[in-house]
């Protein structure tokens, strides 16, 4: 009867990762049944489930409830199937996220670091997996201060992410995106702006205007209209924003 009620769960998520909000009703009342059914013990495919429910939840912004339960499911997984399973790894990753939204950055980049080696040795270097990484990676090393650094594996990522996955993929805008962060970061605000204008209509046309990666490039973009003097547009674009 646990079985069956763990492939239920498991075939009633939302057809996405948590990101968009369309999903958040959904995944609100799948939740509950999933905790219930205590992932750490679970099967493959409710495994896979709460890796996608933990995204959900720092989505939603709720950070301090995501990351207790990334840590203990990412501990018990890596003593269970070990630090290079695929599951152990989805779960270190929402940890590493999580950490970050809370602002403990060291923690979050030698989360990073290990899962960018792990998924490199077990994928390869254009595995979607290893280019998630690398793009927690490059945000931890923002995050800390190291731009440039930040900028080269945010660089060598959209590269990798546009020739896999394509110029409109929602990942490859996300990289693009803090890639533009990079730049702006670094004083190259005509770069960045060209980035983020570039992202904003892609995102605008594959996301739409409501999504809420597509109000952060219009939030970056807006950033660079300030930093280059272009004040009056700026200040359209965040009201429409806001």
């Amino acid at each position: 009867l646990h079985r069956h009620a763990q492939h239920l769960v498991a075939a009633a998520e939302p057809d996405n990762d948590g990101s968009d909000p369309g999903s958040w009703s959904a995944w609100a009342l799948l939740l509950p049944h999933l905790l219930a059914l205590d992932p750490t013990t679970a099967d493959q495919a409710l495994r896979s489930t709460a890796c996608n429910a933990l995204y959900y939840l720092l989505m939603r912004g709720q950070y301090h409830t995501a990351l207790p339960l990334a840590d203990t499911w990412h501990q018990h997984w890596r003593d269970t199937h070990g630090p290079d399973h695929d599951h152990t790894l989805g779960a270190a990753h929402q940890l590493a996220i999580a950490h970050r939204l809370l602002g403990n950055y060291r923690q979050a980049r030698e989360l990073d670091e290990d899962s960018l080696a792990r998924e490199r040795r077990a994928h390869g270097d254009d595995h979607p997996n290893t280019l998630a990484s690398a793009t927690c990676l490059a945000n931890d090393l923002r995050a800390l201060g190291e731009h440039a650094a930040a900028r080269v594996l945010n660089e060598d990522t959209l590269a990798r992410y546009r020739r896999v996955l394509g110029d409109d993929h929602p990942d490859t805008l996300i990289s693009a995106n803090n890639l533009a962060i990079n730049l702006s970061s670094l004083g190259e605000h005509a770069a960045a702006r060209v980035l983020d204008e570039d992202t904003l209509a892609r995102r605008r046309r594959v996301l739409g205007d409501d999504h809420p990666n597509t109000l952060s490039s219009a939030s970056n973009l807006a950033v660079d209209l300030t930093n280059l003097g272009e004040h009056a547009a700026a200040r359209v674009l965040d009201e429409d924003t806001l």
